[in-house]
């Protein structure tokens, strides 16, 4: 997952394309852990909606 999502990652470099992947794919274990953590419905839905917003833009994701 870390080499797939370092693919379409921006930077310059590969060391800052896999640091930008480690960091999304942190980002997206930790809300979906936390969102599954809840049991408020709408803090889970708050924390999939801001994650799914956020990481996108930091991998430049086009899947």
């Amino acid at each position: 997952m870390i080499d797939f999502l370092g693919g379409v990652a921006p930077g310059k470099t590969k060391a800052l394309r896999r640091r930008q992947a480690i960091v999304a794919f942190a980002s997206m274990v930790g809300g979906l852990t936390l969102a599954r953590m809840t049991s408020d419905g709408e803090l889970c839905r708050e924390i999939l909606k801001d994650v799914a917003h956020s990481v996108p833009g930091s991998v430049r994701a086009t899947v």
